[in-house]
């Protein structure tokens, strides 16, 4: 069963709560109303991409989000663009 995509408001918090306090992912989940999973994906990827407590601080929730998920794209325009060039 796939876990839930976080708010950005949400994967903030899980990132204090776990660099800031230290809590547990268990405590985290429990605060936040959501999986243990949820949980454990937001820090796999904010591993992934080098975040850090300064990072989270400066970051915008844009710019955590293309940092955490990648550049944002919508495939459906890209699609249609290229058809309509052919």
């Amino acid at each position: 069963m796939a876990t839930e995509r976080l708010s950005m408001r949400n994967a903030r918090e899980v990132l204090r709560q776990k660099l800031l306090l230290k809590k547990t992912h268990r405590e985290v989940a429990a605060s936040l109303n959501v999986s243990v999973g949820a949980i454990t994906g937001v820090l796999h990827r904010a591993g992934a991409a080098g975040i850090d407590v300064l990072d989270l601080a400066q970051l915008s929730d844009d710019g955590l989000e293309e940092r955490l998920y990648g550049a944002l794209r919508d495939f459906g325009i890209e699609q249609t663009k290229y058809r309509r060039e052919k």
